[in-house]
């Protein structure tokens, strides 16, 4: 960006006296290295809490787990939220639209601008999901996703139902067989 932006002399010839004459002190090195430092640094900010993706967890099978990040779907809860509760979420895109648990949380990170949320439990099904955040953000989360679209859709974040427990509630009843020799 800094290679190619335009530059209107105009426009800066009024305050170029006072820049040059604070940085006088700095060589054209120093001022290339801070200036380097200035954009690594807010690189850096904005990953410093991220989880390392080339750093391997082993489970207890010795497989590779790569839980958040995975394209499986694991029941993975991250750091628990300051009451432990998590807000299960509805999201109107699948398998089918392209969702893996991955584009999930980056969804969830760019459209909140916020990385500290706690994700939860992320379901992917054929053609929606189903993904929990911390309680404390559920409504953060909600109204980050009013205006958001995925591959030119767009995208309905609601809250969801209870979890089904699977019993047999709204289930065909299984038919008894009659005992033949009573």
């Amino acid at each position: 960006r800094m290679e190619n932006v335009e530059v209107d002399e105009s426009q800066i010839a009024s305050i170029m006296e006072t820049v040059n004459k604070k940085l006088e002190w700095l060589s054209k090195e120093e001022i290339i290295k801070r200036f380097v430092s200035l954009e690594f640094n807010r690189f850096l900010d904005y990953y410093k809490n991220a989880r390392d993706i080339n750093a391997k967890d082993e489970g207890k099978s010795g497989k590779r787990d790569n839980r958040k990040g995975s394209d499986n779907n694991r029941n993975f809860r991250g750091k628990k939220g300051e009451n432990g509760s998590f807000a299960r979420l509805f999201l109107n895109m699948g398998k089918k639209d392209g969702i893996a648990p991955k584009q999930i949380i980056s969804m969830v990170n760019e459209n909140t601008k916020d990385r500290d949320i706690n994700i939860g439990s992320i379901d992917v099904l054929d053609s929606f999901s189903f993904f929990e955040v911390g309680e404390k953000h559920k409504t953060k989360v909600l109204n980050a996703f009013q205006k958001s679209e995925f591959n030119g859709r767009r995208v309905k974040v609601e809250l969801a139902g209870e979890k089904p427990t699977g019993g047999s509630k709204g289930g065909k009843k299984k038919k008894k067989k009659k005992n033949q020799y009573a």
